[in-house]
């Protein structure tokens, strides 16, 4: 189940100098919040906050992505991309190509700032065609048990369908 949440932004981050730095730009649909499935009681839903996970080319953050969505059988996770100001850098390349990026550099961190490794790393840019904010991430071939670690929710549900 999906719910709208209003804008806001779930992550700050310190600056040098110790003053705090809120550089996450806030999503309309807010895809890190889902209610717990687990409350059948009458009360409110409780909500999870998903980790965001930050996308580079390079050494150049370019974008965020909370990677909702994944298919854990093939180690691919994805989900909204939201662009950071370095996005414009190689927004036409991800717009063009939606083939092969591996020239960009492309990488994806986790909170702890550790690199995810992977087979590769894709944005699927459809902002010219669709509209603006219709940006995917992909993140391809993540092995076992890394990929138990990062996405447990994306496990769960895939076993769920067999229960």
């Amino acid at each position: 189940m999906r719910i709208a949440a209003p804008k806001i932004d779930r992550r700050a981050t310190a600056e040098p100098g110790g003053s705090a730095n809120t550089h996450r730009p806030a999503s309309s649909t807010e895809p890190g919040l889902s209610p717990d499935q687990s409350n059948n009681c009458g009360l409110p839903p409780i909500f999870h906050i998903m980790p965001t996970f930050d996308v580079y080319c390079g050494d150049l953050l370019v974008g965020y992505s909370e990677l909702e969505s994944g298919d854990p059988p093939m180690g691919v996770a994805f989900g909204q991309f939201i662009p950071s100001d370095g996005y414009s850098t190689i927004q036409r390349q991800c717009i063009e190509n939606h083939a092969d990026q591996t020239k960009l550099g492309l990488s994806v961190r986790t909170p702890n700032n550790e690199t995810i490794i992977c087979a590769g790393v894709g944005i699927l840019d459809y902002s010219e065609q669709v509209g603006e904010g219709f940006i995917e991430l992909n993140v391809l071939g993540i092995s076992y048990p890394l990929y138990e670690q990062l996405f447990p929710e994306h496990v769960a549900r895939y076993e769920q369908q067999f229960k």
